[in-house]
Order: C-alpha cells, then structure tokens, then sequence
C-alpha cells in the first residue's frame, strides 16, 4: 500500500455495505462520494500537492472532504475551529492553501482564498472523472498546527505512511 487512496480502496471495498459514520451510508456509498469530492476539486484546477483547508465541525462530511483531498495526492490542513480568523489567514498563507471547505458557521471566517461548502450535497462531481493522485508513501498527506508545549504553533508534516 502506497497511499491512503490505496488504503480508502481496500477498506472501503472490504466492508463495502457495512454502515459507518452516523449509521447512514455505507463504506462504499462513502467511497462513492470521496470520489465526487475529489473530482469537483480536479475540476476547478487543483492538483497533487496543493494545499486545500477544511474549517469545520467533526462529522462524515469532514472525513469524507479528508479523503477526497488525500486521495488526489492533495495536502490537507485542518484548522481548529476554536482559533481566531487571524489564525486561520495567516496558517493557510504559511503553507499556500488554495481553498478551504467550511461548515455554514465558518463561511464569513475566511476571504483569502475561495471557500466551499462542506456540505456532500454539494461541491461534487460526476464520480467517473475522478482520477487519484499519484502519492508516495513518503509524501506529505496533511500539515496539522501544533502548539506543543511552548504555546508558540508549529507545523507538523505528516505522510501518508504516518496516517496509514
């Protein structure tokens, strides 16, 4: 396994009708919708090793957008939703975020970059355009603030070996 698309593969098609998340779709219906995700971000240009930023509260959507960014050999970087949207400017800046999918509390967080809905009804694609990026085991997968112990946040580099 090289990936996380790889491992999304595996593990979705192994337990394919199996109900997951809040009981409402299966991991297959999930992969189905990573897939649309992904291909809506392919459509409007980005590619593999862009950073894109989901400002969210935690659910299916939240995992799902995690996937499809990953999937496309996209890096992800998570921000917590408890933070300033000074913070939030200033952490996608650091690391060239390209776009940021937002619940509808965050939607007036952010104005640097184009914003869209997390929501899996919308931002989605015909599924057959989706084509999975080309990640290495080794490749970075997500960028994660951390303030450790001195307060002062530092960005932490994990691959897709590292989440695998």
């Amino acid at each position: 396994m090289k990936n996380l698309y790889e491992l999304y593969c595996e593990k979705t098609s192994l337990w394919k009708d199996k109900k997951l998340f809040d009981n409402s779709i299966t991991y297959g219906e999930s992969f189905s919708l990573m897939k649309k995700r992904g291909a809506f971000l392919l459509s409007k240009g980005y590619r593999q090793g862009d950073v894109i930023a989901i400002l969210a509260a935690n659910g299916s959507d939240w995992c799902m957008t995690y996937m499809a960014i990953t999937a496309c050999g996209m890096i992800v970087l998570p921000l917590d939703t408890n933070l300033s949207p000074a913070n939030y400017a200033e952490y996608m800046g650091l690391v060239g975020a390209k776009a940021v999918f937002v619940s509808d509390e965050y939607r007036d967080k952010v104005n640097t970059v184009p914003v869209f809905d997390i929501g899996m009804d919308t931002n989605v694609a015909d599924e057959n355009l989706f084509v999975p990026g080309d990640a290495e085991y080794k490749d970075i997968a997500s960028y994660v603030f951390t303030s450790g112990t001195t307060g002062v946040p530092k960005i932490v580099m994990l691959t897709h070996e590292n989440i695998i």
